[in-house]
């Protein structure tokens, strides 16, 4: 097999058409180049050099062999450069696995970590709590952003927690509860409410939808997790959903719809972004950084 370092100094002496001048740019002993050129004429069977006490001159052979050589040295380069790029690529790829419902939360932080890593590229990949646990068990995931009652910990993992969100009740107009300013645990009796699909998770559902049901409400399952979708699938049939959202102790119109705080229980989830504690790249180290001071700075707000 040829050797690069061995091409390398064939196409030297092809340039400069001295053995001492290319060793000395290539910064070698004579000797090293002469017995490279040589080696690769022995392994080829051709004489690449007419040698003199004077000069040296490619041989015929040699000008034919030199575009060949130099394409070796072309696709070593080539070789080089795509492995950069796809090591770049890489590094600068964050793999977030997380749930629909999260969506507000999750393009927030998004928007930040593109606004001071503009070259970063986030794949976004939805699945349940114990595929997400998977992923970043497995390495398929960098990061994994989930929703948890407020009490839950998960010691196997790193985890930043983000500020907490409250579950509110978003009402279309000409529903009963619509002019109400706030929603009371007896309003829930017999209440028919939409529900995400991805708030299935057990923890989630545990705390969350077991109390709404223990409370007398009646949980439609939307058919998709996604926010719009969620709402059109309630407007359609003129239900409340919930809302999650940052606590708001006040009613909000919004849209011909209100939204409307619970008053007499609390309905909250924590979200934590979930990451390795043992192989945690690091762009996905930024982005935990990026969280916990979003975090601090809406705690200080």
């Amino acid at each position: 097999m040829l050797e690069l370092d061995h091409i390398l100094c064939v196409l030297g002496v092809a340039e400069t058409r001295s053995f001492s001048a290319t060793a000395e740019r290539m910064g070698l002993a004579q000797s090293v180049v002469s017995k490279r050129v040589r080696r690769i004429e022995e392994q080829l069977g051709l004489r690449i050099f007419e040698r003199t006490s004077r000069s040296v001159e490619l041989t015929h052979q040699g000008r034919a062999l030199l575009p060949f050589a130099q394409a070796v040295v072309d696709a070593e380069s080539a070789a080089r450069n795509a492995a950069r790029n796809l090591h770049d690529e890489t590094a600068n790829l964050l793999v977030l696995g997380t749930y629909d419902f999260l969506i507000s939360f999750r393009m927030e932080l998004m928007d930040m970590f593109h606004a001071e890593y503009p070259s970063a590229r986030i794949e976004v990949v939805f699945g349940s709590r114990t595929e997400l646990f998977a992923g970043i068990r497995t390495g398929r995931l960098d990061l994994a952003m989930m929703a948890a009652p407020t009490s839950h910990f998960e010691p196997d993992f790193r985890s930043v927690k983000l500020p907490k969100r409250y579950a509110h009740l978003l009402v279309p107009t000409g529903h009963r509860l619509f002019a109400r300013d706030g929603i009371e645990a007896r309003d829930l009796l017999g209440l028919e409410i939409v529900y995400s699909p991805s708030q299935q998770d057990p923890l989630v559902r545990a705390e969350i939808s077991g109390r709404l049901v223990r409370e007398g409400a009646k949980l439609v399952l939307a058919p998709e997790a996604h926010r719009p979708s969620m709402e059109h699938f309630a407007d359609i049939r003129r239900l409340p959903v919930l809302r999650w959202m940052q606590a708001c102790p006040h009613r909000i119109v919004e849209e011909g719809k209100a939204i409307i705080p619970f008053v007499d229980l609390t309905l909250r989830i924590e979200t934590l972004i979930y990451a390795s504690k043992t192989h945690c790249r690091p762009i996905a180290a930024r982005f935990l950084q990026m969280a916990e001071r979003m975090r601090n700075s809406l705690a200080a707000g």
